[in-house]
């Protein structure tokens, strides 16, 4: 499938939706967190998140289009794939995370943006039109700068180790090659994603996928010891509806609008409106966790210039090709 060179408006909503679902993981996060004590480690996290979002789109899958998880498992080999990528990223992510300060380690994340522009640029021509367009790299400049000093300007930003690594660990440099990597792994799983699923339904080609790289993780929260607070007296129903709910929203429901969003407008542009994911985690932590992550004066500035930004490469003449390659009655 060719993209079109001037998608609609509207094929940008699925990630529109998505980056204001991605606002929330790392809120609720810091909430299980807080209420289970660090009881509630990064791997069990993973296990229980995910185990919750492919639930959430199996049991979707199943009640609106249940032929397409035969279309999926017809070529197990796909799911198979991007559940290992998804999988490492998860676990190699998290491990980043945790040896850095929170606002250092979400300006590192944010480089998946220039592997994913190199990468869909080696291996799509249709991609290579969209990056070389004046449009998208007015687009990119404003939008990458934006965050960069959204990040930086964070009271809380320190080009340092995070709390649980000082005196043990990688430390700064491994922290951040740690990052570096699960950055790149992430741009391979959205190349992958539309090189190999672009004829597959997207719903259930998630839901596959999920399932297999909750498999994948299971092993490294039983090596972590914390599967079983979840069952334990000491975690309350709000702690495992948080989990639940943030596994059916932030992965379940994200990925599957990320993966209708790779086959309509492409990786550079979907990458590129995940830039404000950052600007949106900081009101959604001030709306949800109190004035202590108040954002700053010049922080709204630069997140209105972050809109611009999008907004530049969003808004144009209606496009005169069928959006995304998409032809009449193909499956999003």
């Amino acid at each position: 499938m060719r993209l079109a060179s001037r998608p609609r408006s509207a094929d940008f909503l699925p990630m529109a939706l998505a980056t204001l679902f991605w606002a929330w993981p790392t809120v609720f996060i810091r909430y299980i967190k807080r209420e289970s004590g660090d009881a509630f480690t990064a791997d069990a996290l993973n296990v229980y998140r995910y185990a919750a979002g492919s639930f959430c789109a199996l049991g979707i899958v199943a009640l609106l289009r249940p032929g397409d998880l035969l279309t999926v498992l017809r070529r197990p080999l796909v799911p198979l794939l991007l559940a290992a990528i998804l999988a490492a990223f998860q676990i190699v992510w998290v491990r980043g995370v945790y040896h850095l300060n929170a606002a250092y380690s979400v300006l590192v994340g944010r480089s998946t943006v220039i592997f994913a522009l190199l990468l869909s640029y080696a291996v799509f021509a249709d991609e290579r039109r969209v990056i070389r367009s004046g449009r998208f790299l007015l687009s990119a400049a404003l939008a990458m700068a934006a965050v960069a000093g959204i990040v930086v300007l964070d009271p809380g930003f320190s080009v340092g180790a995070g709390a649980a690594s000082q005196g043990s660990g990688p430390g700064l440099l491994g922290g951040t090659a740690i990052l570096l990597v699960s950055a790149v792994i992430w741009a391979g799983y959205a190349v992958a994603i539309r090189g190999l699923a672009r004829s597959l339904p997207s719903m259930a080609t998630f839901a596959v996928t999920a399932v297999l790289a909750t498999l994948m993780m299971v092993p490294a929260g039983l090596i972590d010891g914390h599967m079983g607070y979840i069952w334990s007296p000491e975690c309350s129903w709000r702690v495992i509806g948080a989990v639940v709910f943030s596994g059916a929203l932030c992965v379940g429901s994200t990925q599957v609008l990320y993966y209708v969003s790779l086959r309509r407008i492409g990786v550079a542009r979907t990458t590129l409106v995940s830039l404000a994911t950052p600007f949106l985690t900081g009101v959604s932590a001030w709306l949800v966790l109190g004035g202590g992550e108040r954002l700053t004066l010049w922080q709204w500035l630069l997140g209105g210039a972050l809109v611009a930004g999008l907004a530049c490469m969003v808004w144009q003449p209606a496009a005169s090709e069928p959006a995304a390659g998409r032809r009449p009655g193909e499956a999003p």
